[in-house]
């Protein structure tokens, strides 16, 4: 991924204006897996100044 802003604002404005359950949103699932996969490529003592958590 070469502009992870720009998939993180993507992901918010999807999940901002999807009507419905959260779970059923695929802005919502694509940010999930991102965010998952972030966090299992950082050691644990990085994780300490990050503000990714995972919901």
């Amino acid at each position: 991924m070469t502009d992870s802003q720009f998939f993180l604002n993507s992901c918010y404005t999807g999940t901002h204006n999807f009507n419905g359950n959260i779970e059923r949103c695929p802005a919502w699932r694509h940010l999930k897996d991102f965010l998952h996969s972030y966090q299992e490529n950082i050691g644990p003592a990085d994780q300490r100044g990050t503000c990714f958590r995972i919901i």
